[in-house]
């Protein structure tokens, strides 16, 4: 009954736009499964050694069934105690938020010359690079966001850095792109003010409130298709210097 309905409940979930995940049916099964466990332990025919053993069973199905849960609140938590930093490659947790395009990224020393930083291989795909997905959504009150990568490869990357607010319609126009280079074996830092992110959508303002993507990406296929290995690394991203608001007199 539980698969049956695990199933049906995802078939009606595609229909109306949503993504079926047959791990969601696996995860009904198992609650129905813990259902009926607990029916049966509460039976008073149950000899008591058997409702122990299947209480400890549903107590640490429990437990591990938390354990996802636990992670992504601590995950939120580390995020908002880093904010106005958006990302810190040595900071904890500094993954929990990181989607990668392409090859795997990872922290790591991207050169003897430079401090660690994320590690951005550009060897596969037609847009490699790094998305930061929900960062903190709130960049009111900011007057620019700043971001430090680093190329320690022999040829310059021209990059792509864009932002969109949850409402965007996956449109180009939509949303707020910059290409900027990023020059060989360097180290740069590089601002955009909020409010040309907030003026970038073609007819209307950005919701400085719902931001729900910041991503860099190669402007163009991966280098590494024509051979060689290409690597950036992004170290750092911020909000900086928050802006006051008009005085009272």
């Amino acid at each position: 009954v539980g698969l049956l309905a695990g199933i049906g409940t995802e078939y009606a979930q595609s229909l109306l736009g949503g993504v079926a995940s047959w791990g969601d049916v696996g995860r009904d099964v198992l609650g129905s499964a813990l259902g009926f466990l607990v029916v049966i332990a509460v039976e008073s025919a149950t000899p008591r050694r058997l409702q122990f053993a299947i209480g400890a069973v549903v107590a640490g199905s429990l437990f591990v069934a938390a354990t996802p849960l636990a992670q992504m609140l601590l995950d939120y938590r580390a995020r908002a105690a880093l904010f106005p930093v958006l990302f810190d490659a040595v900071a904890p947790r500094a993954l929990a938020f990181i989607e990668p395009s392409g090859d795997h990224t990872d922290n790591t020393d991207t050169a003897r010359s430079f401090p660690p930083g994320l590690s951005v291989p550009l060897q596969r795909g037609p847009w490699p690079g790094v998305t930061l997905a929900e960062p903190v959504r709130d960049w009111h009150g900011w007057r620019a966001l700043s971001i430090e990568l680093v190329n320690p490869g022999d040829t310059a990357l021209p990059l792509v850095v864009r932002v969109n607010d949850r409402a965007h319609d996956n449109r180009f126009e939509d949303r707020f792109n910059r290409d900027i280079m990023l020059g060989p074996h360097s180290r740069q830092r590089f601002e955009f003010p909020i409010a040309d992110i907030e003026a970038a959508p073609q007819g209307r303002r950005m919701d400085l409130g719902q931001i729900d993507k910041l991503v860099v990406f190669h402007a163009g296929p991966a280098p590494g298709r024509t051979g060689g290995r290409t690597p950036w690394a992004g170290s750092r991203a911020a909000c900086t210097t928050r802006c006051s608001g008009p005085r009272r007199s």
